[in-house]
């Protein structure tokens, strides 16, 4: 608890997408196809899971986003272009 997953696995990990957002000039970035699912909520900021279990946060999309934060302008930088 308080620490990321050690490995995030299956669909959890295949479904992390990012988007931009052409209107607010903005990027946005999470897990998608979880209509049914609470896990990537429950596992970002804690809960209960689908058991029933009472589950501590394990946040992993804020501390990956802090990590990369730096590198952002220079990923991003040329890759929008006013058509």
């Amino acid at each position: 608890p308080g620490e990321p997953p050690r490995y995030i696995e299956g669909s959890l990990r295949r479904l992390i997408f990012f988007a931009y957002e052409s209107d607010s000039r903005s990027v946005v970035i999470g897990p998608v196809g979880f209509s049914n699912s609470t896990a990537p909520r429950v596992l970002e900021y804690g809960g209960v899971n689908r058991h029933g279990k009472k589950v501590a946060p394990r946040p992993y999309m804020a501390p990956a986003l802090e990590k990369e934060r730096p590198k952002l302008p220079l990923l991003w930088r040329n890759s929008i272009k006013k058509g």
